[in-house]
């Protein structure tokens, strides 16, 4: 019985790197990046989203812990400030079981093989869900869009606060003001001491 020939995951991350790159989107895959006083660091695929520093962490399927091993390197690489956005990627296992370069790449892009994604952020990392090709890129393009909008609702959150905070201060210097706007809205300030005192 001949062997089963495996293909080597560097491999898959090199044909998922010039799909995308297809697409429109330039793709560098097994790329080391240093910094000063930090150790070498190697993203499976990465690439530049609309400006933005964008990586993918693969693992085969059908191996146990594949999603956890690929979540834990999405959300180093956000945590490390070496993409804004990850997303955590297994292969269909029948990937890796391909004797020919081309052959892969023509599995990748036929509709019924399926990949798990699951897009990380500073703020979440989302749950697995399963999709062709085409799907994988589409969650690419919504991971851009949601980092924008947490951008943006982290933004409007700081102007609220930074306005109510603003607000208390001028304010507070004005009690009679402060009585005002309480009785204007019905909220009733603190029960007065010597009030309850009393009443006991």
């Amino acid at each position: 019985m001949a062997k089963q020939i495996r293909i080597r995951q560097e491999v898959l991350n090199t044909a998922l790197a010039e799909l995308i790159g297809e697409l429109g989107t330039e793709a560098t895959p097994e790329r080391v990046l240093t910094e000063p006083g930090k150790s070498k660091m190697m993203p499976d695929v990465l690439f530049t989203l609309h400006g933005l520093r964008a990586a993918i962490e693969c693992e085969v399927g059908g191996i146990s812990g594949a999603q956890a091993k690929a979540l834990v390197s999405a959300k180093q690489r956000v945590e490390e400030g070496i993409a804004a956005v990850a997303v955590a990627l297994i292969y269909p296992a029948e990937l890796a079981q391909q004797s020919d370069v081309a052959r892969v790449k023509a599995l990748m892009k036929q509709p019924t093989t399926e990949f798990e994604v699951s897009v990380v952020t500073e703020a979440e990392a989302g749950p697995f869900v399963k999709g062709n090709f085409d799907y994988v890129y589409s969650v690419i393009q919504d991971a851009w869009r949601r980092l924008l909008n947490e951008d943006l609702l982290s933004q409007t959150v700081a102007e609220i606060d930074a306005a109510v905070e603003a607000f208390a201060e001028a304010v507070d210097k004005y009690p009679g003001i402060t009585a005002k706007l309480a009785a204007s809205l019905g909220i009733q300030g603190a029960p007065d001491k010597k009030s309850e005192a009393a009443d006991e």
